[in-house]
């Protein structure tokens, strides 16, 4: 790979840039990735409405984005052996934020679809390159604490862009909605533009692909990423279709709140660093599965206190899970963001093909059906871990 040539400002070099300021910028590029690519899970049922399509069916349009990012992670991965992934990340950035309204304002099932489709491949360069760059910005025991704070960022993104679109929807209609998350983004993007800093960019270290390549480890954790990230965005396409009819009957502005529960996902995120420090990276993603898998168990009965609170587990346990894999992926990767690209697409493949696939068993089974099938993905990913997560090499 060619040296990287790179102009330097006041903060150079690994570890040389401000940790606050940093961890600011980059979980203000999570919330652009989230809130973009997830704000439209709150309006699924009004988009359903509209076009007369059933709950499997209107999961599409969240499924179009995760798919166009997930095609899209290894284009932007090639492009940072060309260019520097700072630079990569502003542009990604910014043509998030130039596209986004187009999709408040396309007509048609067809051309949102499409829309929604090219959003999720421009926004990929951000969850593609942001890990693997906060190596580049900080020395290596700082960069995995702001992994966490990133991925924090993402579940703040997350919440905003549902609540934004829930409410506003809710009130209006759900084209207003999107344009409304829009301008959060839009200040979510200024923010990070103006504080993430300009450092030098360490080339791959020699052979780190071929190594990374080869550690089992990191097949492991793109395959939880999928299974998991599959299993928790279900939740979330399935769960306001489910609180929208009998029993429960809830009105809009009622589902949308329900979306609060994101915030435990931001603090866990956030703190996984210190809970990796104290048990180790294996426990934590053992004990996150865990409370994955019993949290989707939690919501079974027909009881808002208790679907609420194993909407909490569900989300402690996943955005736990995430924060550690993908901290650990872009270490085994030894500054190569190939690995980090793989992580991302496996992640949302399970978004936008598992994610969708399991509202057919929504469609015919209902809810007990989608959580019996949640529970075996949990098995699965709890076993795939047991096996795969030990030291060594496929």
């Amino acid at each position: 790979m060619p040296a990287r040539t790179v102009t330097t400002s006041a903060a150079t070099g690994r570890g040389g840039a401000a940790f606050a300021p940093t961890v600011v910028a980059f979980g203000a590029a999570g919330l652009v990735a989230f809130a973009e690519l997830y704000g439209v899970q709150a309006l699924l049922p009004a988009i359903g409405r509209e076009f007369a399509l059933s709950p499997s069916s209107a999961a599409l349009v969240q499924s179009a984005g995760a798919l166009g990012l997930a095609i899209a992670v290894i284009p932007w991965s090639l492009a940072a052996r060309r260019m520097r992934r700072g630079t990569l990340l502003r542009i990604a950035v910014i043509a998030t934020i130039v596209l986004s309204p187009l999709v408040a304002a396309t007509d048609g099932l067809v051309p949102l679809l499409a829309v929604r489709f090219l959003q999720g491949a421009v926004l990929a360069g951000i969850p593609a390159l942001a890990v693997t760059h906060l190596g580049d910005v900080l020395d290596r025991p700082r960069a995995a604490a702001a992994a966490g704070w990133y991925v924090g960022g993402t579940a703040i993104g997350g919440l905003s862009g549902r609540l934004v679109a829930g409410t506003v929807g809710a009130l209006g209609d759900w084209r207003m909605a999107l344009v409304a998350v829009s301008l959060l983004s839009a200040v979510a993007a200024a923010a990070f533009l103006v504080l993430t800093p300009r450092v030098v960019e360490l080339p791959d270290e020699p052979g780190a692909v071929r190594r990374a390549l080869r550690d089992r480890r990191v097949w492991t954790l793109c395959l939880l990423a999928l299974l998991q990230m599959g299993a928790f965005v279900a939740v979330y396409n399935f769960i306001g279709f489910r609180l929208l009819h009998p029993p429960f009957g809830l009105p809009d502005i009622t589902v949308t709140a329900v979306f609060v529960v994101y915030l435990a996902g931001s603090v866990t995120a956030a703190r996984t660093g210190r809970l990796v420090a104290r048990f180790g990276r294996r426990r934590v993603v053992a004990a996150a599965l865990v409370a994955q898998t019993l949290g989707a168990v939690v919501t079974l009965p027909e009881l808002l206190p208790t679907i609420v609170v194993g909407l909490v587990v569900v989300t402690v346990g996943f955005f736990a899970l995430h924060a550690v894999a993908a901290g650990w992926v872009a270490e085994l990767g030894r500054g190569s963001a190939l690995p980090s690209a793989l992580y991302t697409i496996a992640y949302y493949l399970g978004a936008g093909v598992l994610g969708w696939a399991l509202g057919l068993v929504y469609d015919g089974g209902g809810w007990r059906a989608l959580v019996v099938v949640l529970v075996v993905l949990g098995a699965a990913a709890g076993t795939a871990a047991a096996a795969g997560l030990r030291r060594g090499r496929a």
